[in-house]
């Protein structure tokens, strides 16, 4: 009787832990070609780049420089060209200090597999998230299927419509596009790529507040310059 409930719950324990449909894996797509006014933005050590549009930068963008925010040297008097002006001073200080805030952000997100990550470059609406796009990279014990990963995809989403299967210069892909409006009242568009790659799932994440055409306007074409290092 033992070995009868034994066997039973090992069976069991193979049957969930097996994964259905078919392992894919990306190919070599060679170099993007990008739109004009577009660069690149890569992960050298991880095999990955992606398109970056005319208007967005790299990082998380927490701070605006301070001319962006309508400070200059004239604010205190004297040539911007005087290394002793106070304003200078004072841009080379908080410069120093954005580059060292916006590094000890991206390494945190590597720390969630969020690999690159690109925001809108305009100013920021105050209490808004940045309307931003970025990479993220799940590792699996086992090869995972196209179809598990959109699964799990579709859980991270909300009012999402159907899922479409489309066709990547590196390998297919399920997309998801959600519409949905926060307690506050604000409109959450996200769009998602999903692609599998052997025991590797990618994930291509759009996100904008109140102003979908932030991303419904470049998701496409940045999606297709996705170039990841193929597993085989």
């Amino acid at each position: 009787m033992r070995r009868s409930i034994l066997v039973t719950a090992v069976l069991a324990t193979l049957v969930v832990g097996c994964k259905s449909g078919p392992v894919e894996h990306l190919k070599d797509a060679g170099p993007a070609t990008l739109p004009g006014g577009w660069s690149s933005m890569e992960s050298k050590e991880d095999g990955l780049s992606i398109g970056l549009p005319n208007g967005w930068k790299e990082g998380v963008g927490r701070q605006a420089d301070l001319q962006s925010m309508g400070l200059n040297t004239d604010s205190f008097g004297g040539e911007s060209s005087d290394p002793n002006n106070p304003m200078n001073q004072m841009m080379e200080n908080f410069n120093q200090q954005n580059a060292l805030d916006e590094a000890k952000a991206m390494e945190a997100l590597r720390k969630k597999g969020i690999l690159l990550h690109a925001v809108d470059s305009s100013r920021p609406v105050i209490g808004e998230e940045r309307t931003r796009f970025y990479v993220k990279r799940i590792e699996h014990d086992s090869p995972y299927p196209l179809e598990e990963a959109a699964a799990d995809e579709k859980e991270h989403l909300t009012s999402e419509g159907p899922a479409k299967n489309v066709q990547l210069p590196v390998g297919k892909a399920v997309q998801f596009v959600s519409n949905e409006k926060t307690r506050g009242g604000d409109e959450v568009t996200r769009v998602s790529y999903v692609l599998a790659d052997g025991k590797l799932s990618y994930v291509i994440r759009f996100v904008a507040t109140n102003n979908p055409s932030a991303v419904t306007s470049i998701e496409k074409q940045v999606a297709e310059t996705f170039r990841a290092k193929p597993t085989k």
